[in-house]
Formats: C-alpha cells, sequence, structure tokens
C-alpha cells in the first residue's frame, strides 16, 4: 500500500487531490468573504442611491414651493397691471360713448323736430 502511494505521488496521482484543495480554498474565500463582502457593498450602493433619491425629491419639492410663491408674486403684478389697463379702457370707453351721445343728441337739435 505504501508502495502504491509512493508510486502516485511520484507519478502524479495526488495533483487531482492537490488541485481539490486550492479550488476548495477558492471556494471557501468566495463563499466567506468575497461573496458577503459583495452583499454588502451592493446594500451601501443601494442604501445610497435611496438616500440620494430621496434628497433630490426634497430639494425638487422645496424648489417647487420657491418657484410658486414668485409665480404667485409675478401673476399678482400681471393682474394689476392688466386691472389697471381694463380700467383705463373702460373709461377711455366710458368718456367716447357720451361724446357720441353728446353729437347725436346735438345733431338731433340741430335738426329739428320730425314732422
Amino acid at each position: 500500500m505504501l508502495m502504491l502511494f509512493a508510486q502516485d505521488v511520484f507519478n502524479g496521482g495526488l495533483a487531482g487531490w492537490s488541485s481539490f484543495g486550492i479550488a476548495g480554498l477558492v471556494l471557501g474565500w468566495l463563499l466567506l468573504k468575497h461573496l458577503p463582502d459583495k452583499d454588502r457593498q451592493i446594500r451601501e450602493l443601494i442604501d445610497l442611491h435611496l438616500k440620494t433619491e430621496i434628497d433630490q425629491r426634497n430639494m425638487h419639492a422645496s424648489l417647487e414651493r420657491e418657484q410658486r410663491a414668485d409665480f404667485r408674486v409675478t401673476l399678482e403684478g400681471v393682474m394689476i397691471h392688466w386691472n389697471k389697463q381694463i380700467d383705463g379702457i373702460t373709461s377711455a370707453l366710458r368718456t367716447d360713448l357720451l361724446a357720441i351721445q353728446k353729437a347725436v343728441e346735438a345733431v338731433g337739435k340741430s335738426m329739428g323736430p320730425r314732422p
């Protein structure tokens, strides 16, 4: 038996066993070290992504509130301007209408009574 063992060692018969030992070490390293570290890294990336997304949504919401406030101020300014324009046009039309009404009455008086 010892002779067979010695023969196998010299003939490379244990090469399969030694390669299995290296493969076992690599598989053990993968299972015990690399994959858990990779899982932790993926978890950290997902957490970072979620935190970044939440921060971006909060920043977007605050910017939207600021824009709405600015828009409200601008809209109020536009409304004040157009109300002044409408009041000016209304008074001009009223003045022109009264002038036309007086002109029609003057023409009517100058023509005299109708038969």
